[in-house]
């Protein structure tokens, strides 16, 4: 799971950033930042991740550019887990995760007769990121 981190004290201009990225209301983005909490959380693979995926891609090339963000990304395990993603790792991360899409994508058109061979392949959408 990835979880967007506002950074611990937004200034006025960053909570209207940050309320791009939730529902939450201005006193819940605070408390978060204070507690180093989510106001985000983005289950890769599951729900609505069409548009998840989007907002990941938006994430990053914000991340990545040279104006500050006042968030961060956490990645988050099963077992507890967590590490702060730098926007290389999430680069990475993101490369990684477009990487099972198309595998699986090839998997289902061999096994469903669409394509005899993995040379045949070719993705069923535009890389998002």
């Amino acid at each position: 799971m990835l979880e967007i981190v506002p950074i611990e004290s937004p200034t006025v201009d960053d909570l209207k950033i940050l309320r791009t990225l939730t529902e939450m209301g201005i006193a819940e983005i605070k408390a978060a930042a204070a507690n180093q909490s989510a106001i985000r959380q983005i289950q890769i693979f599951e729900g609505d991740w069409k548009s998840e995926r989007e907002v990941l891609a938006e994430i990053y090339h914000q991340y990545r550019s040279e104006q500050p963000v006042p968030w961060r990304v956490r990645e988050s395990d099963q077992f507890g887990g967590q590490v702060f993603l730098c926007p290389d790792g999430l680069k990475s991360a993101l490369s990684h995760w477009r990487s099972i899409e198309l595998e699986t994508q090839r998997n289902l058109d061999l096994e469903s007769g669409f394509i005899a061979t993995p040379d045949e392949f070719e993705p069923h959408d535009d890389d998002w990121f």
